[in-house]
């Protein structure tokens, strides 16, 4: 409905580039905290987490793969949609701050069908956030603690799982209603912390998933997954190093 250049739109998909000009510590702040978003540590525990909960086997395993799988095309698809709209708002001059208000900024010009989807994503996001993340730091704290933590359970059964869920959504909720919060910058920051700690996370799930005594032969992980396992972490390393550079040396991308 915004008539995207979709040569321009594929291109940039398979051939990624920086903007135009120098690096800067925006740049790579931002840089960052997409990463931090799509490869998000909390993820790797609500996966581990929500498999056990479902009470999956070994049989279904090829489902759980395909439904990881649809999940994430249609969150590439969905961050792909956001960015056409957002560079449209561009091209238009719109200014704006978070999303509800590019959306209404954007009515005028793209109509209230672009609008209102604009609105339904960031209600999905929130939806994601609400539960997921919450739910991951519930599962892994009651799993640590040793307590039951299951949404099979009562909360009578599992008082201490569902106090950390429920203080999860009540703290969120919180930092959301304090009164002039500069929200833009907590979630980018939120991702950007996500990003730093991502690569600890995953050297130890990359060793987990090298435990041939624990996996057996079957499930251990194959040469070609380690290759492209050890690609992703130096890199993750390297950005986080350079965002500690930029906040140590502020100068370093002058």
């Amino acid at each position: 409905m915004v008539h995207p250049a979709w040569t321009g739109v594929v291109r940039n998909t398979f051939i990624p580039s920086l903007p135009p000009g120098r690096i800067t510590s925006d740049l790579i702040f931002l840089i960052l905290a997409i990463v931090g978003t799509t490869i998000a540590p909390w993820q790797l525990f609500f996966q581990q987490s929500c498999v056990a909960e479902k009470r999956l086997r070994f049989a279904d395993l090829k489902w759980a793969r395909l439904d990881t799988l649809t999940g994430a095309t249609f969150t590439v698809l969905v961050a792909g949609a956001m960015m056409v709209v957002g560079n449209y708002g561009l091209q238009h001059g719109i200014q704006f701050q978070d999303p509800a208000q590019m959306a209404k900024a954007l009515a005028p010009f793209a109509g209230h069908f672009v609008r209102n989807g604009i609105l339904l994503l960031m209600v999905n996001a929130a939806v994601l956030g609400t539960t997921a993340i919450s739910l991951a730091s519930a599962w892994a704290y009651g799993e640590v603690r040793g307590w039951p933590h299951s949404l099979h359970k009562k909360i009578w059964e599992a008082p201490g799982f569902y106090a950390v869920y429920i203080g999860c959504v009540a703290a969120a909720a919180g930092i959301v209603l304090i009164p002039r919060m500069p929200l833009q910058l907590v979630i980018v920051s939120v991702q950007v912390f996500a990003g730093i700690i991502l690569p600890s996370a995953i050297i130890f799930l990359q060793l987990l998933l090298n435990d041939r005594a624990l996996l057996g032969d079957r499930w251990v992980n194959r040469p070609w997954n380690n290759w492209i396992n050890w690609t992703i972490i130096p890199v993750l390393f390297a950005l986080s190093l350079l965002l500690a550079a930029q906040v140590m040396l502020p100068k370093l991308f002058s």
